[in-house]
């Protein structure tokens, strides 16, 4: 029998599996806050690919959080490429989306319905961007101090998983109740684990304000508004600058008057002592002018006659 030519090829057996090649080249995209890009070499064979991203933990985290888990995946057929989105109130339970502002280790696994799936690709870190925090703060509370003057405190933003980013101040928004349009508002220093409080000035005396507190991050990205809480101002003017204000104009009125009856009596005075002066003067001035003009005093005839009488 002659040797046959063609090479001897062993039979495959029927447990006998083939491994796929792991996906290589593993390219994460993560420059747009609202979702995330994923995309890899094709592997030969492959009928659909899984992504996957879990969480880091420790120091690992570069996010706020960083002992809370969270993990999360998403499913292509046939193509080497994934998206997901980025949500701002992503809970534990939910695997469809990421957390804004949360480090993730990216892997990716092809499945064969021929020969099953592959080892997972080569983690990638990835560190979501930045969104508005849609964490509340803690209790606010207002209070009076004025008719124009009202103060507002508040606690830190919880809980961390729905804080979204670096925070870095706060924004307080005043409504006048009867209309319901913003008033006003005002930025505030703060971090998220820390409350602050400040004070709105330059209201109008007994009217109802509506106060809400958000979360502003480095970005700008403003986060959702507090549960509003009312407060009233306090009628008429009762500040301190304002009972100042009161006792230095009736201070200065007072001088005033002081001032104007000092003056009266001081004019009185003068010209009583300009008038005798004057008196004086002109009685003087007549009595030089009767002897000039030869005008002197007639004498008593009755004393003549008596004088005349004694001579004889």
């Amino acid at each position: 029998m002659a040797l046959s030519e063609e090479p001897f090829l062993p039979r495959r057996s029927a447990w006998e599996t083939i491994t796929l090649w792991s996906p290589e080249g593993v390219v994460v995209d993560g420059s747009e806050s609202t979702s995330v890009r994923v995309s890899w070499e094709a592997v030969e064979d492959a009928d659909y690919y899984t992504v996957s991203f879990s969480a880091a933990v420790g120091d690992d985290q570069e996010g706020l959080c960083r002992d809370d888990s969270h993990s999360a995946n998403v499913t292509v057929v046939d193509v080497p490429t994934a998206s997901i989105t980025v949500g701002e109130d992503v809970g534990s339970n939910d695997t469809s989306s990421l957390r804004a502002y949360t480090t993730y280790s990216v892997t990716v696994v092809a499945f064969s319905d021929k020969w099953g799936k592959t080892v997972g690709s080569e983690a990638t870190r990835l560190t979501t961007l930045q969104r508005g925090s849609a964490a509340v703060t803690g209790r606010v509370t207002v209070g009076s101090l004025s008719s124009t003057v009202i103060s507002v405190q508040w606690s830190g933003l919880s809980p961390c998983r729905l804080v979204n980013g670096v925070i870095v101040r706060y924004r307080v928004q005043y409504r006048a109740k009867s209309s319901g349009l913003v008033a006003g508002s005002k930025e505030v220093t703060g971090n998220w684990s820390s409350g602050a409080e400040t004070e709105l000035s330059g209201l109008t005396p007994s009217t109802n304000y509506s106060i809400a507190v958000a979360a502003v991050n480095e970005q700008g990205d403003v986060g959702v508004y507090s549960h509003p809480v009312t407060v009233r101002t306090l009628p008429g003017s009762t500040s301190k600058e304002s009972r100042n204000s009161v006792i230095i104009g009736a201070t200065m009125a007072c001088i005033g008057i002081v001032l104007g009856f000092s003056g009266a009596v001081i004019g009185c005075l003068f010209y009583n002592r300009s008038s005798l002066s004057k008196q004086r003067v002109n009685t003087k001035v007549n009595t030089e002018d009767n002897q000039a003009y030869g005008v002197h005093e007639t004498p008593n005839p009755n004393e003549s006659s008596t004088e005349e009488t004694k001579d004889e």
